[in-house]
């Protein structure tokens, strides 16, 4: 059996202005040098609140490779995972989700926490939250652990997500907020995580913001996805259509959050 750590992609991504296209590549954006731990955390910092979508990928991407690599020393069968197909724009690049995840793995992530993984499962499917996980489900064995690895605000999204996909398979959810002493680390790496979690974190306000369109989400499929998808043999139902549906209803806002809020990824 692997343990398969498989972070959530959110997007969209439109960054369009340095240095998001350096925060992938952990080079300095002027002279394309290597930035040391302290420096990438220093910029990452600088570039939270214009790229919030970029770093919390990032710190997601950085998380899971360290469950990989804590659960590959341990002696247990680990890799890495991620689906998504949605395009994105980063500096004249257009990646899909799941290869912005593959390039903050190549290129960000230490290259100590990657020795002795197989190369990380790029699944170029999936739309959503939703979608992302049946095809990580789809992709990996049925006896592999897998840990879908996210932010607390989107945390009870994924969850319920992941259990109406497959009720039955075993999935874990691995949270930004978890306890990291626990990681097989040393000083230097759990140091350098936990700078990158701390520096990545939304908010308080930014959290029950994004909390917010999370559960509207969920209402949202609760009334129109599933009941259409039924009707459709299964077929998934663009986030535009809800939307549109929900705005025709004149569906209430949670303290006038919008649903077609474009700051979280669609679930």
């Amino acid at each position: 059996m692997t343990h398969v750590f498989a972070p959530l992609f959110e997007g969209p991504l439109v960054e369009d202005k340095p240095p998001a296209r350096s925060l992938l590549l952990r080079r300095h954006p002027l002279n394309g040098q290597p930035m040391t731990r302290e420096a990438y955390v220093d910029a990452v910092e600088l570039a939270a609140e214009k790229h919030p979508r970029l770093v919390r990928n990032i710190v997601r991407g950085h998380l899971a490779a360290a469950l990989a690599a804590d659960a590959h020393r341990q002696g247990r069968p680990s890799q890495l995972a991620v689906a998504d197909a949605t395009r994105q724009r980063i500096e004249g690049y257009d990646p899909l989700g799941s290869e912005v995840l593959a390039q903050i793995w190549a290129e960000a992530v230490p290259k100590e926490w990657m020795h002795g993984l197989p190369a990380p499962l790029i699944l170029r499917q999936g739309h959503c939250t939703r979608s992302d996980v049946r095809a990580l489900l789809a992709g990996t064995k049925s006896d592999d652990a897998l840990s879908l690895v996210t932010h607390p605000y989107h945390a009870q999204r994924a969850w319920s997500v992941a259990k109406r996909v497959d009720p039955v398979r075993p999935i874990h959810l691995e949270s930004t907020n978890r306890d990291l002493s626990s990681l097989h680390l040393d000083d230097a790496d759990r140091r350098y995580l936990t700078d990158l979690v701390r520096v990545g974190a939304p908010s308080e306000s930014e959290s029950r913001r994004l909390k917010i369109g999370h559960e509207l989400k969920r209402v949202a499929e609760f009334m129109f996805s599933r009941p259409i998808e039924k009707l459709t043999g299964g077929r998934f139902v663009p986030e535009e259509v809800i939307a549109a549906e929900l705005h025709k209803r004149s569906a209430p806002s949670l303290h006038g959050a919008k649903f077609t809020d474009s700051s979280y990824h669609p679930d």
